[in-house]
């Protein structure tokens, strides 16, 4: 040993750089943390390049960098997962505190045991010494290194060089990390992720005749949190009342309940036992992390500050709205019931921003959050959100998450996008926010962003417009939801029913090419003779509708489109110009065609349309434009971008000028013209419909209803290739082929060494995958091994980050292959032949694949399948994988085709269709006839008694119906009384269709109230909500009157506010305004 290398001494001999590399670090980690740091990535980099010398194993490319070697399928496989784990987590923080990171004394310091760790077992492993002739760390001999030799700048004489396959054999032999030396790791590595050193951290900590693991000590030396640490195979909660008592014991010696902690390293769950006066201790649950200092003190604070939500004042922002109310009071309720997450589902355009603002507003009141972050998918919606809570919360300052954020910020309020709060979330610890609402909340979120929700243990409340039948359960599940029962539901129906939203109607249009393709065989003379002049080769052509405007542009047939829009769409006040108009296109591509021809057909009307997508410049500026009702910008043409979220009441036209394939998405689109726009077409005159013009027969290929929504059913690419090669170990194991057999394996060891520990799916599968890096698992490969590989590993997989799809899927072609080939199953023949299809797809010309052109030349040949075995499918696999994605760019080829065709008139259509929604259907109806009535409401004496609640018969019914059909002959009589019924029911609609007169309800309820004054305050608010009811609406029945909003003065209803007597008054009171009853018999 060479002195003055203190507890690195053991590897002076014959490691010596790691020795000189060790002590340093040793030395230095409190005075020089960065340079310590930087050190043991030496250390790493040394002992990688020396086991690559020794065990010759072959380098995994030309200029191959660390992170390559270490990540190289032997490498991972000839070590033992901990020595691989400590090595990456050294690297890393060598990387970070060589580009400008600055790791605390405390974090190298545990570095430097790592380090130590890896050289004791490198010992073990490669120089076969025992373990008991090694010391342990002893933290006394780092201050009395003393690095007297310099790094190596050269290997030292190795022994002689043994075979990869040797080494590893040692390597399964190897001594494991004491366990508790493991769950001291994880536990202190999970502190430090929340700034927790020094002595902020107590370690056996005397609490009465017993100690505690650790104690978590705020600055005035109270504890904030007593954490009870159990062995790695034990259940954490088996701790708890030992930890119950550490908190009773130190509330009583502090004043302060400390919050409790329970882990075993692998799962941690917190305990804020403490009651509040919003009711009872919280109940256990598990966390990511552990809070930072900050976040500990707000939640003990929060036990004395905190009040029930359901206390506080109902916020004015929600007054004018009953199922706004509604939806805030039912997430107050599950909020103070002790659930920790809501799911509000809401039809586009009935306010879920507002929603939230009140729910912000509501827990704020209550003292029971002191951060809150809204969470929504793009910048425009972040912007339409902090405008709204600017508008409704003006005393609250706000801010946008980003790098720059301070550890305790002033604000309250904090906006992110998904993507942007994604690659962020991790520099806060799980406490810092204490609710997030996440909006539009569905099947993607999960998929993509539940981590980042997840990470934070904070309230979470779910927005989403998607309608009931189209959400996963597993969106339920993420917001602690049964299946199909949301927290809140307001669908599209109810709210077009109640006049929150506008109805719409549905023109189809198509031509004979959107329908049948642009095909040789359905053309006419012309139309061949049109081609023939644009040097087409009539033979040749042979698309579908489906590849129309994907794959082939017809500028004749989206001519088509254009001009159905310009001459039937719903024009301003004065007809001189188009309503504001959503156009969704194919492509952008397709986008900037249907821009040029406008501005051929309509150069009048250039100004008035734009292309406005992700891939415009200024398209911001655009957008903004288009939000102006005085812009002259009327035609947004877009693709994707406008789909979802932009709020844009004007919208009077939309054109679906693509197909639409999710459910999902056609609801959201046709949403962005239901909003609400009083005064559109002048005083007094609103907006009361939109029109749909449909040129792809998406509202036939919905139908009525979505289909019930199943979880998604799409098994991630890097999850198929991973049961693939576990299918392809298991046909090797039992054909006895061992080749095949090293390979999988050490494939298998490469993906599950990919797999992030820090990511929150793989932390909570942590056990699981240390389980299936254990070398004894793929020696005994029983039954129980290859559940745990299929059951709990491979969903891991889709995890990892994809950085070359058209890589994987080649390796997954590979390994399909090989496992047929060994299996002897069928279908290897036709699996080797899609091999070699995508071979040939590969440009000859390119200098990266004339690089192989030899190895893809062969095997591009039937000869040389016949005698590939697995190794030879291997190398083909590595050496061609990189260049597969050269043949995406020729399989897509490039620009479609453009023709112009004229279309032939014959195969014009255009006609109207029903929304396939009823409530869409009856309010439209009711606009039109309200529309055409409305001059009569002072003439027709009828008119005047049915707005005042009077009795009309059936032949004023009739009458006045006919009136309404001479004016409007698309009002139909029979759809009328399909709709509704006869005499009893088209009365209803009538009501609901021309309203009611106010000066009539104003009359009629204060004769009530003047013959009932014995009315208490109470009952008086009650008549004043019912007759405001009834003015919006029209109508009213009896059974609305035990619901929101009138349970909200008192849960009971009708009966519980007024006497049997009085209440049976109030009911013959609303008698006139009874609802219609549907009869669809």
């Amino acid at each position: 040993m060479v002195a003055g290398h203190g507890n690195f001494a053991a590897l002076s001999e014959r490691w010596p750089a790691l020795a000189a590399a060790g002590a340093f670090a040793d030395r230095h980690a409190d005075s020089e943390p960065v340079a310590a740091a930087i050190q043991l990535r030496l250390f790493v980099e040394h002992l990688v390049k020396q086991l690559y010398r020794r065990w010759q194993l072959p380098l995994p490319g030309a200029g191959s960098n660390l992170f390559d070697l270490m990540k190289a399928d032997l490498f991972a496989r000839a070590l033992p997962e901990p020595v691989i784990a400590r090595l990456h987590a050294l690297r890393r923080l060598g990387n970070d505190a060589a580009h400008g990171g600055e790791p605390s004394a405390d974090q190298v310091r545990l570095a430097v045991r790592q380090a130590h760790d890896v050289g004791r077992l490198l010992l073990v492993l490669v120089d076969q010494l025992s373990i008991d002739t090694l010391p342990g760390y002893d933290s006394a001999l780092a201050q009395a290194a003393e690095p007297s030799v310099a790094l190596a700048s050269a290997p030292p004489a190795e022994p002689e060089p043994r075979p990869a396959a040797e080494a590893v054999a040692r390597a399964a032999r190897a001594v494991e990390l004491n366990e508790a030396d493991t769950r001291t790791e994880l536990i202190d590595g999970l502190l430090l992720e929340s700034g927790w050193q020094g002595n902020a951290i107590g370690r056996e900590v005397p609490v009465g005749a017993e100690r505690a693991d650790y104690v978590l000590w705020d600055e005035d030396a109270r504890p904030l949190a007593v954490v009870e640490a159990k062995r790695t195979s034990r259940d954490p909660l088996a701790g708890a009342e030992q930890a119950r008592r550490y908190a009773d014991a130190m509330e009583t010696a502090y004043g302060q309940r400390p919050v409790i902690f329970l882990t075993n390293g692998y799962e941690l769950w917190i305990w804020n036992d403490a009651p509040s006066a919003a009711g009872m201790g919280e109940a256990m649950r598990p966390v990511w992390g552990f809070y930072a200092r900050g976040s500990l003190r707000s939640l003990i604070a929060r036990r004395t500050e905190a009040r029930p939500i359901t206390a506080q004042p109902m916020p004015t922002s929600v007054h004018a709205r009953a199922y706004q109310q509604e939806a805030v009071a039912r997430v107050s309720e599950r909020f103070d019931a002790g659930h920790r997450r809501a799911l509000v589902v809401q039809a586009t355009g009935t306010g879920k921003t507002r929603v939230a603002v009140a729910i912000t507003e509501r827990l704020l009141a209550a003292g029971q959050a002191k951060r809150v972050l809204f969470l929504c998918d793009r910048r425009e919606l972040r912007k339409q959100a902090r405008d709204a809570f600017a508008a409704l919360l003006p005393a609250e300052p706000l801010r946008v998450v980003d790098a720059r954020l301070p550890a305790d910020p002033p604000e309250r309020v904090f906006l992110a996008t998904y993507q942007g709060m994604y690659d962020l979330y991790r520099a806060f610890d799980p406490g810092f926010f204490d609710l997030i609402i996440a909006d539009e909340s569905h099947r993607s979120l999960y998929n993509v962003y539940r981590e980042l929700i997840d990470w934070f243990d904070a309230r979470a409340v779910g927005l989403t417009a998607t309608p009931l039948a189209a959400l996963a359960r597993n969106t339920f599940e993420m917001f602690g939801c049964e299946n199909g029962r949301p927290t809140f539901s307001y669908p599209l129906d109810e709210a077009i029913a109640a006049r929150w939203l506008v109805p719409y109607e549905v023109w189809e249009a198509s031509t004979r090419f959107s329908r049948e393709g642009l095909r040789e065989d359905i053309l006419t003379a012309e139309q061949v003779r049109q081609l023939e002049e644009q040097g087409v080769d009539v033979q040749s052509l042979d698309y579908s509708s489906d590849e129309l405007d994907r794959a082939v542009f017809n500028k004749d047939t989206n001519r088509q489109v254009l001009r159905t829009l310009a001459e039937n769409g719903i024009r301003d006040v004065d007809g001189g110009q188009l309503g504001k108009t959503i156009v969704f296109a194919r492509s952008q591509r397709h986008a900037e065609l249907l821009l040029r021809l406008w501005l051929e057909m309509y150069p009048q009307f250039g100004d008035a349309a734009r292309v406005i997508t992700s891939n415009v410049e200024r398209a911001d500026q655009l957008l903004e434009r288009f939000k102006d009702p005085a812009d002259v910008l009327r035609v947004a043409i877009s693709v994707d971008m406008l789909d979802t979220g932009v709020d844009v009441p004007e919208i009077v036209n939309l054109v679906f000028a693509r197909p639409v394939r999710s459910f999902v998405k056609f609801h959201q689109m046709i949403g962005r013209g239901t909003r609400l726009r009083p005064d559109l077409f002048g005083v007094g005159h609103d907006k009361t419909h939109f029109r749909i013009f449909d040129h792809w027969g998406n509202f036939e290929r919905f139908g009525q209803q979505a289909a019930a929504a199943t979880p998604d059913a799409v098994v991630p690419l890097l999850t198929r290739l991973f049961l693939t090669r576990v299918e392809l170990l298991q046909a090797a194991r039992g054909g006895g082929n061992f080749q095949a057999e090293t390979i999988a394996r050490a494939l298998i060891a490469a993906d599950i060494a990919d797999l992030d520990e820090r990511s929150l799916p793989v932390r909570a599968k942590l056990r699981a995958k240390r389980e299936a890096q254990d070398l004894a698992l793929f020696d005994r490969l029983a039954r129980e091994d290859v559940a745990l590989l299929r059951e709990d590993v491979a969903p891991l997989m889709g995890w990892r980050p994809l950085s070359d799809p058209a890589a994987a899927r080649f390796d997954l072609q590979i390994t399909a292959v090989q496992r047929a080939r060994i299996a002897g199953a069928g279908g290897a023949s036709d699996l080797e032949a899609d091999v070699r299809e995508r071979l040939v797809e590969l440009p000859a010309n390119l200098a990266q694949v004339q690089a192989q052109a030899a190895l893809i030349g062969q095997a591009a040949t039937l000869t040389w399948w016949d005698s590939a075995d697995t190794a030879a499918l291997e190398t083909l696999r590595r050496s061609v994988r990189g260049l597969m994605h050269l043949a995406v760019l020729v399989t897509t080829g490039g620009a479609p085709r453009v023709y112009d065709v004229t279309e032939d008139e014959g195969g014009l259509r255009l006609s109207r269709r029903g929304s396939g929604v009823s409530a869409v259907d009856m309010r439209r109806y009711e606009a039109e006839v309200n529309e055409e009535l409305r001059h009569l409401f002072d003439t027709d004496p009828a008119l005047r008694r049915l707005r005042a609640g009077e009795p009309v018969d059936a032949a004023d019914i009739d009458r006045l119906v006919k009136l309404a059909l001479v004016g409007r002959p698309s009002i139909d009589m029979a759809v009328l009384r399909e709709f509704y019924g006869e005499a009893d029911g088209l009365r209803g609609f009538l009501r609901q269709a021309v309203g009611v007169n106010p000066a009539a309800l104003r009359h009629r309820f204060a004769a009530f109230a003047a013959g009932h004054p014995g009315l208490t305050g109470t009952q008086r608010r009650f008549l004043q909500l019912l007759e405001g009811q009834i003015a919006r609406y029209g109508v009213i029945g009896v059974p609305a009157l035990y619901e929101p909003p009138f349970t909200t003065i008192d849960q009971g209803g009708l009966d519980a506010i007024f006497p049997d007597e009085t209440a049976d008054a109030v009911v013959a009171l609303i008698q006139p305004f009874a609802p219609f009853t549907q009869d669809l018999q």
